[in-house]
């Protein structure tokens, strides 16, 4: 990075440079620097800037010249000395200069590596890189689309004898303080400077907001610019302080017309107006087609002036002027009146509405003529424009539908049309007609009074729908102003579509009873109805259709019919029918089979049923076997059980103790069944339905046919106590107790004492091993001491296993052990 050499003069004293094309004097510093000489340079580098030399014999060949904007790092431009004696020509760069600040320009001369001079003090410029008025957006070939003339109305509605002065107003952006406003009328120019307390002052740049800015136009300046026409061609230019004009494509405003009668010689212009009720306030430069709504424009002839005498004719000339188009000329007259009292009449023509032209330009003027047509005089010209159209009350809509199409169940809550927002609408009143089918399928509103400037929502009758369906109807609204005649809209042809077979809105009939698509006819109420709730349009004089088709347990074709051309009962509107169902023939039906229920109606009333909907079908899968039942009392299984843990499988069980076992069978459904429990280490079950208990707790035993129905009773099992014998033979009774406690066992810990509880395992037996004898040892001793004393025996003959024995021989090893816990 270069580092600028600090102003020093210590050494030359250096010329300011300056740069080609500055613009001077500039309030806020030395000089501007206007687009032309900066970025509009044929070249496209830049600003010339040029260098005086010093005074002779103080440069030398070779020394150097760089040029710099104060503040910043970079360097603009440099050149070597070839001529001391010469000037140096360097550049500004495109881009460098800001147009938010001024920008300090100096130089500097360095010989070797030594700075010999700087200029001082440093040159300030202002720069205004954006044009006043910015750019030109329309390409308008009239004028500057962003340099607004605001004419007061003193001037814009003609310029009559007794003006004298009037404040005219520009607006632009980037408007700054001390550009300079130039005012042309018919060539002859007026200027006006902008103020410091009016617009941003340098170096602040404006912005894109156009400032508004006004000055005073007195009669001289008018007088000088009159010409024979009478006419006043007004438009301005703005240059900013720097010399920056508007955008060149269009540097001038776009030119404003106004008539001139400084003389006083015409007479006053006359007034136009859409309704007299507007007068005054009404902006008579607009003529708006949508306020006239159809009557004819009225031309307004003030006859204070002393040229009009009662009996003088006016005739008044209307002039419709669209570009491409030929002119509309209309000439009306009228007569100076007198009122009863002498005084004369205001003169009041009318142009007929269909003479004023969508936006045309509107001139009109009136000549005043004795009654042997002599002419009195001429009045200065009205200039209007035509705005909006005229008043075509445009076609409703219908909110519910798509377009020019109804789905009629879109229409099932409400109907409503929509009429489109017109002219002036607030206080007129509206009355909107459906015609479709004679009778109950029309409806007209009643008048509804327009309280807001918007798209009005009118309600309809929407049973009209129902008796239209798959038909055109014409929907149409009239507009009542002020009391006045009906104006009927526009039409709208609507087509109403049919309502399609099945269509998901529609209900489906249902039987009472059946769940979801499954009819068991085992539970039918001998009162069993079939409903079908409420349907969209539904109405008196409607006729329905109510129809069962099945198949009997013979084989043979089921049928029935509730309803046929019927109309609807008056209990079923709005809410719905419920039928007695043919519960007799239901319960005939086959097994399996399948039940359908079909229902229509005739939304006309028509006894044709190829003119009717069908409503969607009801089909039911016959039930007729008796339901799946068993026994829902919960099971108590409370009996003393013992599960046995026998390692080495020796001893099996052949027996249940009372209580520990109970047989529940289903009965009805589809056999065969099958049994399950919830909780298996709870309570168990086999294919016959019989339960044990295994553990101590609660369980759910589920039957399942083969239909898969189901039915279930919960278990509720305690006083389930485990025996386990030991795998391994122990040699003293040390181990013995060793191994019971590490089981979780021994006698001590049962609630009851051990001789019951020993005759509870008396259900388990060792049949496999007939003959076969053995002892387990349940680590108690003989009270009497000596000996070893409570063995179980296992065996055949004597002792049978749960045989508690007890004896005081000495103690004799080996032996199996025994433990009792409670089961989990």
């Amino acid at each position: 990075m270069t580092t600028p050499p600090p102003p020093d003069n210590t050494v030359l004293a250096l010329y300011p440079p300056k740069v080609n094309g500055q613009t001077e004097p500039v309030t806020g510093a030395d000089i501007g620097v206007p687009l032309v000489a900066y970025d509009l340079v044929t070249d496209g580098e830049g600003a010339y800037v040029l260098v005086d030399p010093p005074s002779a014999g103080t440069l030398n060949p070779g020394d150097v010249i760089e040029l710099w904007l104060k503040g910043e790092t970079a360097i603009l431009d440099s050149q070597t000395i070839l001529d001391p004696n010469a000037i140096t020509t360097l550049r500004i760069p495109k881009g460098r200069l800001h147009p938010d600040r001024v920008n300090e320009l100096y130089y500097s001369i360095k010989r070797g590596s030594s700075n010999i001079g700087t200029s001082e003090p440093p040159l300030g410029m202002l720069y205004n890189r954006i044009r006043p008025g910015l750019k030109d957006r329309l390409t308008n070939p009239s004028g500057h689309s962003e340099l607004a003339l605001l004419l007061p109305e003193e001037i814009k509605n003609g310029v009559g004898a007794g003006f004298v002065s009037a404040e005219v107003c520009v607006a632009y952006p980037y408007c700054r303080a001390y550009d300079r406003i130039s005012l042309k009328c018919n060539g002859e120019l007026l200027s006006a400077n902008v103020n410091p307390n009016e617009a941003p002052q340098p170096p602040n740049p404006g912005s894109e907001e156009p400032i508004t800015i006004c000055f005073i136009v007195d009669r001289a300046f008018l007088e000088r610019a009159k010409r024979l026409d009478q006419k006043l061609h007004f438009s301005y230019t703005v240059t900013d302080q720097i010399g920056n004009g508007p955008d060149t494509d269009a540097p001038w405003s776009p030119v404003q017309t106004v008539d001139e009668d400084l003389d006083g010689t015409l007479l006053p212009m006359p007034i136009l107006l859409e309704r007299m009720e507007d007068f005054p306030g009404d902006d008579a430069s607009i003529i708006d087609l949508e306020k006239l709504n159809g009557n004819p424009l009225l031309v307004i002839v003030v006859t204070a002036d002393t040229r009009f005498v009662v009996g003088y004719g006016v005739v008044a000339t209307f002039t419709a002027k669209v570009t491409g188009q030929p002119d509309v000329v209309v000439t009306v007259s009228g007569k100076v009146e007198a009122d009863p009292f002498g005084q004369k009449k205001t003169c009041i023509l009318e142009v007929p509405n269909d003479k004023v032209i969508p936006g045309s330009a509107v001139t009109v003027t009136y000549d005043v003529s004795k009654p042997a047509g002599d002419q009195v005089g001429t009045s200065a010209p009205a200039h209007a424009q035509v705005t909006g159209t005229r008043l075509v009350l445009k076609a409703p809509s219908i909110k519910e539908a798509d377009g020019n199409s109804l789905a009629p169940v879109a229409a099932k809550d409400t109907l409503t049309a929509v009429v489109p927002a017109y002219a002036n609408m607030i206080g007129t009143q509206l009355r909107v007609t459906w015609a479709g089918t004679a009778g109950a399928g029309s409806h007209t509103t009643e008048l509804v009074t327009v309280t807001t400037q918007a798209p009005q929502n009118i309600a309809l009758d929407n049973k009209v729908v129902a008796f239209n369906l798959n038909l055109p109807v014409t929907v149409t609204y009239e507009m009542i102003r002020n009391g006045g005649a009906p104006k009927e809209s526009e039409s709208l042809t609507l087509a109403v579509q049919r309502i399609a077979d099945g269509d998901a809105q529609l209900p489906t009939p249902a039987i009472d009873g059946a769940v979801g698509n499954e009819l068991d006819v085992n539970e039918l109420e001998d009162q069993a109805r079939t409903r079908v709730t409420g349907w969209p349009f539904i109405a008196q004089g409607q006729t329905l259709w109510l129809r069962y088709f099945g198949t009997k347990e013979d084989g043979s074709p089921f049928s029935h019919e509730t309803y046929a051309g019927t109309v609807i009962p008056a209990d079923g509107v709005p809410g719905g029918l419920l039928p007695l169902a043919p519960v007799d023939g239901l319960r005939e039906l086959e097994d399996g089979s399948e039940l359908q229920v079909e229902f229509k109606v005739g939304f006309t009333g028509s006894l044709n049923e190829q003119d009717v909907v069908t409503f969607p079908s009801r089909r039911y899968t016959i039930m007729a076997t008796p339901k799946l039942m068993i026994d829902t009392y919960p099971m108590i299984l409370d009996g003393h059980q013992v599960t046995l843990d026998d390692p080495l499988r020796k001893i099996q069980r052949y027996a249940d103790p009372i209580g520990t076992v109970e047989r529940r069978q289903a009965q009805g459904g589809t056999p065969p069944y099958r049994y399950h429990s919830s909780k298996p280490d709870i309570a168990t079950v086999d294919e016959k339905g019989t339960v044990r208990s295994v553990g101590n707790g609660k369980a759910i035993v589920t039957v399942i046919d083969a239909k898969n129905s189901e039915a279930s009773f919960e278990v509720i099992a305690s006083n389930v106590y485990q025996c386990i014998l030991s795998s391994q033979i122990f040699s003293s009774r040390t181990e013995i107790l060793a191994w019971i406690e590490s089981v979780g066992g021994g006698l001590e810990s049962l609630p009851i004492p051990p001789i019951p509880w020993f005759n509870y395992l008396q259900v388990f037996s060792n049949l496999p091993y007939l003959g076969y004898t053995e002892y387990f040892y349940t680590g108690r001793t003989n009270a009497t001491g000596g000996g070893l004393t409570n063995v179980i025996c296992g065996g055949h003959g004597t002792y049978n296993f749960g045989w508690y024995h007890s004896y005081s021989a000495p103690e004799s090893f080996p032996f199996r052990a025994i433990a009792l816990r409670k089961n989990s």
